[in-house]
């Protein structure tokens, strides 16, 4: 009987429930518009003290333990319909597209990671599939904004806010139909997209496709940057979707027998309850 629980037949059973919970009225009212689902993602370390192929170092988490980064995503909803196991040393932006393409239940809309899962790279990918992304960038002040002018055009129109660096139109021009093969290739899932950024980062500095999609992204990173100081609502509905994930992973993390069986909460909250009980 253990050929029922399979990967394959895991994941679909899965996908049946969140089939059914998409059809519900409930879950729909923590959406903002009824034709918009922002979604997120973010990985959890967790120390693995057995043989696996995924543990490796990571000595800012584990320290000199090995472990393994436990990749969700999770929608405005609370549905969370993907996870995925990689090495604590894998850096997660290269599997943010292979959870959006995971099935045809939850299909996002506009999809937010911190810094651990944002590339320019992920930004073309995202872009090209029809996505949009809006990662949460530490540092954003200090990132580069792209245009196709000059910055004394610019200057010119009186914009207070001018652009750092040229795009390289000629670079993505040489190698669109190149792009446009690589985004087929995941669309219609013939292999993951995690697969063919491993590739690709494995010699990046000298493959023409990963320099011109990088360059690529920069265009739509550059729009994001700019909508993201000037829209207020924006920066809040990023961060309120990330900080959904981030409770979904204290709430696994505290009920895991890793903490050995026990719950994990803050004392102020503590306190509250206790008053509570005693009223």
């Amino acid at each position: 009987m253990n050929w029922y629980f399979s990967l394959a037949n895991v994941q679909s059973a899965n996908d049946r429930i969140l089939q059914v919970l998409d059809r519900m009225d409930l879950p729909n009212i923590y959406r903002q518009k009824p034709d918009l689902l922002h979604t997120s993602s973010d990985g959890q370390k967790f120390e693995v003290s057995v043989d696996s192929l995924n543990a490796n170092y990571s000595f800012k988490y584990l320290g000199k333990d090995k472990g393994v980064s436990v990749v969700t995503f999770i929608d405005m909803r609370h549905m969370q319909w993907h996870s995925t196991v990689i090495s604590s040393a894998e850096r997660e932006a290269a599997f943010v597209i292979d959870g959006l393409m995971h099935n045809d239940v939850v299909k996002s809309d506009i999809h937010s990671t911190d810094t651990h899962g944002y590339s320019e790279v992920i930004f073309a990918g995202t872009h090209l599939l029809g996505f949009s992304f809006a990662p949460r960038i530490r540092g954003l002040g200090k990132q580069q904004l792209y245009s196709f002018k000059s910055r004394k055009h610019y200057e010119q129109l009186g914009h207070t806010i001018l652009p750092d660096r040229y795009i390289n139109s000629t670079l993505i021009t040489e190698q669109w139909d190149e792009i446009l093969r690589f985004v087929a290739t995941i669309r219609l899932k013939v292999t993951t997209a995690s697969q063919l950024f491993k590739r690709l980062n494995s010699y990046s500095k000298q493959h023409p496709l990963y320099q011109a999609l990088k360059e690529f992204g920069r265009i739509p990173k550059t729009l994001f940057i700019l909508k993201y100081i000037n829209e207020p609502e924006f920066r809040q509905a990023i961060e309120k979707q990330l900080n959904k994930i981030e409770s979904a992973q204290r709430f696994s993390k505290a009920v895991s027998f890793g903490h050995n069986n026990e719950f994990i909460q803050v004392k102020k909250k503590t306190r509250k309850l206790q008053k509570l009980v005693a009223a």
